[in-house]
């Protein structure tokens, strides 16, 4: 979907993203040499399906919105925001090996111990004496 067609919340988030360029010109915020303010084209509603159906899950409303009209990942807090390929290639190591599931229902909940925290992160024990920190 072109510039055009986008809504207006879109819009509204590439003008706050150019300001906060003009604003940091040097990149000096914290991950913003990385993404440099900028968003990545939109994706398709194909290549959303496609992931969703991979993963056997429903990306939340909001998020597949944003995927579609306003970017594919790029600027955000820190490093930026994940877009499809990003979450693709998140989910396997370097040898192309699954090594993260999609859930359908979050398991983190506001009371969850140091256990329960690493069971959910690494529920088959790979990263035990590894030195990789945990991604949920």
């Amino acid at each position: 979907m072109g510039k055009a067609g986008q809504p207006a919340w879109a819009k509204r988030i590439l003008k706050l993203l150019e300001q906060a360029r003009t604003k940091d010109p040097d990149f000096e915020r914290f991950g913003a040499d990385s993404h440099q303010y900028k968003l990545k084209a939109p994706t398709s509603e194909e290549q959303v399906q496609k992931f969703e159906e991979q993963q056997g899950i429903r990306l939340p409303e909001e998020y597949r919105d944003f995927l579609l009209y306003a970017g594919n990942g790029g600027a955000g807090p820190y490093y930026g925001l994940y877009g499809i390929k990003a979450l693709e290639d998140d989910l396997h190591d370097s040898h192309g090996t699954r090594i993260y599931r999609v859930q359908e229902e979050p398991v983190i909940y506001p009371k969850m111990s140091d256990e329960d925290w690493n069971r959910v992160a690494d529920p088959e024990g790979r990263r035990k004496g590894e030195g990789v920190s945990s991604m949920v």
